[in-house]
């Protein structure tokens, strides 16, 4: 099993903090599993407020792409695969944009999700600070990740 210090991992995570470093942007660790870990150099979370109002002023959901989700939801139950969604943890202003400007209900796809199938997991989404609104520094990450752990095998039987 590879590991962060070696081949493409490695590359990839040198490169990349070079660049950020060069713009004051987080450095990140890559892992052969797929998680990037995180760890801001400055926050500026107001920047990425304004990316987000941007975005989601000019950008909607495209509610077919959430109909075609959901069928796979629906297609993976029906192979008898468990399929766990949930709203990630994000600060206060970008679930307000997300909210008003995005055209998605996530009250309403919560309950289509679970219709189609799906466990929706409830999580306190303000629970676990941001850097810079969606992101979670690797510290942050990992206990949100263990919370998910704790709530899949209390809400679900899991082991």
């Amino acid at each position: 099993m590879l590991d962060n210090f070696s081949g493409k991992a490695l590359i990839k995570t040198n490169a990349r903090n070079v660049l950020n470093l060069s713009r004051g942007l987080p450095l990140n660790s890559y892992h052969a599993d797929g998680w990037e870990a995180s760890l801001p150099i400055s926050k500026r979370q107001k920047k990425y407020e304004k990316a987000a109002d941007k975005l989601a002023r000019r950008k909607r959901v495209d509610m077919r792409m959430v109909d075609e989700l959901l069928t796979t939801v629906a297609d993976f139950r029906q192979e008898g695969i468990s399929v766990y969604g949930y709203r990630p943890p994000s600060n206060r202003h970008i679930r307000y944009v997300e909210d008003q400007f995005s055209g998605l209900d996530f009250h309403d796809f919560a309950r289509r999700f679970n219709g189609a199938g799906g466990s929706w997991l409830k999580v306190n989404e303000q629970a676990y600070a941001t850097y810079d609104g969606i992101h979670m520094d690797y510290r942050t990450a990992i206990r949100f990740s263990r919370h998910l752990g704790e709530v899949l095998r209390n809400e679900f039987k899991l082991k």
